[in-house]
């Protein structure tokens, strides 16, 4: 490859490409369907650049699916949080009733509140909650060599 300036008119390097004769062949056919003033050389800048164009949109396509799926991911996670915290309410409401059914509430004693329940599990969670992840990783661990047997 050699410098070829051309006062920034036009191509500004050249390259030596060698091509197979079924290529070749078909880069004649382009040249002959074309006007006499159309040299070999514009129909390779015109493959080339074409080339270019794909490789670009299939770069940009990437990146715009990246980010897509990212915004996905992103509003899956908040979809997955809010159906969590759905569950760990209900599940306190419903020890709440429970307690209120199978305890020795009467009709006159104060209801039981659910927010007491989340308050335990927070305060639970707050205090256990590592000792349980690494009680749970112990045991998938364990189950993955069983699944490996």
């Amino acid at each position: 490859m050699s410098d070829n300036s051309t006062n920034g008119q036009g191509p500004s390097k050249r390259l030596t490409v060698t091509v197979t004769n079924e290529t070749r062949y078909k880069l004649d056919q382009i040249l002959q369907s074309r006007p006499r003033s159309t040299s070999m050389n514009d129909i390779l800048l015109e493959a080339i650049s074409v080339y270019l164009n794909e490789q670009e949109d299939l770069i940009g396509s990437r990146q715009h699916f990246n980010r897509t799926f990212q915004r996905s991911m992103t509003q899956l996670e908040n979809e997955v949080i809010r159906h969590m915290n759905l569950i760990v309410f209900l599940t306190a409401s419903g020890l709440a009733q429970l307690a209120q059914l199978n305890g020795n509430l009467d009709q006159s004693s104060t209801l039981v509140n659910p927010g007491w329940y989340l308050k335990l599990g927070v305060e639970g969670m707050l205090r256990d909650g590592e000792r349980l992840n690494e009680q749970l990783r112990a045991i998938r661990s364990v189950v993955d060599e069983v699944k490996q047997t």
